[in-house]
């Protein structure tokens, strides 16, 4: 089980040509329906026969021709046409190219495909068949509305040699902001790969984008990587036409922990605004009437007994409550295209909303308990980090923001996961950026506030409760995503026990004989964190475990994520990894009276420029405690980095472990002699207590010495002898004032050593 989830490769220009928050909706899973004959467009691009003269490269397949033509009108309306010729060179490619399909959200947008053929290598055209290309609602899975529809086609005889070609239109249907225009435009088509695989980016010979709007209009615009700021400009009855174009473009291999994609790839972003005080008087417009008190949230506020003086962490959380326990969270909603919550009456009614109604109702609530909040707009890590020069809709979430107040720091409250631990921000928000929405400008900024640190300590106590017999008992404390992401995997996990089971194996190698028993404690606790805890009860064996182990690799094994990493030779962007963690680890072997817990064998500590691990071994009291610390730092490295970087993993992977023997400790006449002692008298006797605590003394158990030494005192406090063994007891566990005044009873007893 892997707990840290990959950065994902940001969603190319054809999958998303308007960006969609989580506020979009519609009915997933509806029935695919075939698309009618379209009717024939003029192709943007020169004739198959004219491209197929274009010289081929030595690249599994390449775009021969990218156009792109955008016009916006006056009044925000706006229309596409994008052509795309693409030569396949290898039979991975023909596979990867056997199905294309085009996103777009259909409560904004209408697409439809001008045509589709392939010229074979030997020169025929086949065109797509009317039954090959599908128009379908997308998304799924519980609480999941979606907007999103999926134009699918897959065209004939696609191998290597052909070309394919495929031409589509786009138009606006309703405008969420009509002062905003944005286009964000690449050379590339992104192509999923065969089992979605990952994209593919493929080598470009000619690209360009042509925009017509209006003179009049205002267009800021910002280039990335290479691709041409200038355009070519020409004007002509109250329209400008701006045409960009770039020729060779190297391919693009996406790829997990990856920077986000301008920071990658030739890019242009246009925009009509470059100031997001805009955007927050949109929002603000959606909102303001939402958040007014009613009745029903009066008589909610009334339910949460709160005393007169309540603090204002009290009512934070009283709010956080009611949201997690009484507003089911579900993906979006029907009928408005994702933008405009619903009314707090109508949320509160149907008891669920999305991210922008609970918001909603928890500033309403919030407001009327004195409380200042506001909504945040929110661009998650899914989605990137997006450079913010000019504005564009790259939100996905919206949650509650609580400003700082007096003495108090502000509060950032995320109220969509399904009991999650207060105030609910998912560690993955760290430094993503926000826009907080207050109806006079907004404030621009990136979240770092309130996260708790991002650490998991599994804490391994070994130890014998009768002859013969091995148990571990576990105890995994976490923070931050791994709490989250135990917390949440825990809640909705179907088979508990079986998980749990396998989960906790995974500390000991599957060829020893054990049985486990594991819980997630506090799963369903809001404030306080979620940990494991558990048993492993390992069978007799015939050197009755005189031998055992502790290692980095256990912990490793648990929430580490190497295993799955990219092999370097694939390798080919540099590995961006802004998450910074610790794992660490205690395993206590037990000795008791008759066993003593001793080092065989030590591991090392191992320090590299990516990560650090300290080990340390040492004696306490009758046990032997082994403490590990890993902690891995942010990451941003070359290729040739990453290359050293697996490397160093790999040398990880293979240290060596802590070898503790536990065998019974050697026969000896004065154990032999307290045995008898004890057999004579009983175990409660004055003359054994005080024979223990002297054997203690010997065996330097200082610490365990203690109790015993107090016994013989309570049995017997006239004797002169218990006060002075107390008395050396109290001095070697540094308690020198109870020492020096037992010497002295001792010593006024009579007794001299």
């Amino acid at each position: 089980m892997t707990f840290l989830p990959p950065r994902s490769f940001s969603l190319p220009l054809h999958l998303a040509i308007l960006f969609t928050l989580c506020f979009f909706c519609g009915i997933a899973h509806a029935e695919p329906k075939p698309m009618q004959e379209p009717p024939v467009k003029a192709s943007l691009a020169p004739s198959l026969q004219a491209q197929a003269q274009i010289p081929a490269t030595a690249h599994e397949a390449e775009v021969l021709h990218a156009i792109n033509t955008s016009s916006v009108k006056a009044n925000g309306h706006w229309e596409q046409q994008n052509y795309y010729s693409i030569r396949i060179n290898t039979l991975e490619a023909a596979r990867d190219y056997g199905r294309l399909a085009i996103q777009y959200n259909h409560y904004y947008s209408n697409t439809s495909l001008d045509f589709a053929r392939v010229r074979s290598a030997t020169g025929k055209i086949n065109n797509l068949a009317s039954d090959a290309v599908q128009v379908r609602v997308t998304g799924g899975g519980q609480d999941f509305y979606s907007d999103s529809s999926e134009l699918v086609f897959s065209l004939p005889d696609v191998s290597p040699g052909s070309i394919i070609e495929f031409q589509y239109s786009q138009t606006s249907n309703e405008l969420a902001f009509p002062e905003l225009f944005t286009e964000r435009a690449m050379p590339y088509w992104f192509q999923a790969k065969v089992g979605n695989d990952g994209w593919r980016g493929d080598y470009v010979h000619n690209y360009s984008l042509t925009l017509n709007a209006p003179s009049d209009l205002t267009l800021h615009t910002k280039a990335f990587m290479g691709f041409p700021a200038k355009a070519k400009t020409k004007k002509a009855n109250g329209i400008t036409t701006r045409t960009w174009s770039i020729n060779k473009v190297a391919p693009l291999y996406p790829e997990s922990w990856s920077e986000d994609l301008h920071k990658l790839a030739p890019m242009l972003r246009i925009s009509t605004l470059n100031n997001w005080s805009a955007v927050d008087a949109w929002t603000w417009s959606n909102v303001k009437d939402k958040i007014q008190p009613t009745d029903e949230l009066k008589a909610i506020v009334s339910s949460f007994n709160l005393a007169e003086n309540a603090t204002r962490e009290e009512k934070i959380r009283a709010v956080y409550s009611y949201l997690q326990s009484n507003i089911r969270y579900v993906f979006a909603h029907l009928g408005r295209g994702g933008y405009e919550p619903h009314f707090a009456n109508e949320i509160v009614a149907n008891n669920y909303g999305d991210c922008k109604d609970q918001t909603v109702v928890g500033v309403a609530l919030l407001r009327m308990l004195g409380v200042h909040a506001l909504p945040a707009l929110v661009e998650t890590a899914s989605a990137g980090r997006s450079d913010t020069t000019l504005v564009n809709l790259i939100f996905d979430h919206m949650i509650i923001y609580i400003p700082a107040s007096g003495n108090y720091a502000p509060i950032w409250m995320d109220t969509t996961g399904d009991r999650s631990l207060y105030p609910g921000m998912s560690n993955y928000a760290k430094g993503q950026t926000a826009l907080i929405v207050d109806g006079t400008g907004g404030k621009l900024t990136t979240i770092n506030e309130g996260f708790a640190d991002d650490y998991a300590h599994v804490k391994l106590d070994y130890h014998r409760p009768q002859k013969g017999e091995m148990q571990v008992d576990v105890r995994i404390e976490l923070s931050g995503f791994f709490e989250q992401n135990i917390r949440n995997w825990w809640i909705h996990n179907n088979d508990r026990e079986t998980d749990i089971s396998n989960f906790l194996s995974s500390l000991f190698s599957n060829s020893l004989d054990f049985s486990v028993v594991g819980n997630v404690k506090n799963s369903e606790n809001l404030w306080q964190p979620a940990y494991i805890e558990g048993t492993l009860t390992f069978k007799n064996s015939e050197d009755n475990f005189e031998t055992l182990g502790a290692s980095f690799g256990q912990a490793n094994n648990l929430f580490g994520n190497y295993s799955s990493m990219q092999i370097p030779d694939t390798r080919k962007n540099a590995y961006w990894d802004v998450t910074e963690w610790k794992l660490n680890s205690t395993s206590t072997f037990r000795g008791t009276d008759n066993t003593i817990p001793t080092l065989l064998g030590a591991s090392d500590d191992m320090t590299t420029p990516y990560f650090t691990l300290k080990q340390k071994g040492e004696v306490k009291g009758n046990d032997y405690v082994v403490t590990m610390e890993f902690t891995k730092p942010m990451h941003h490295l070359s290729v040739k980095e990453y290359q050293d970087y697996y490397a160093q993993l790999t040398k990880l992977n293979q240290i060596g472990s802590w070898m503790v023997s536990q065998r019974a400790a050697p026969a000896d006449p004065a154990l032999a002699e307290l045995e008898n002692i004890k057999s004579k008298n009983g175990e409660k006797s004055f003359s054994y207590q005080l024979a223990l605590a002297r054997h203690r003394i010997e065996l330097g158990n200082f610490e365990k010495a203690l109790e015993p030494a107090k016994k013989a005192v309570a049995l017997n406090k006239k004797s002169g002898e218990a006060w002075h063994v107390l008395g050396m007891v109290q001095g070697f566990n540094s308690l020198i004032e109870d020492s020096m005044a037992s010497f002295e009873k001792a010593e006024s007893l009579g007794y001299l050593p």
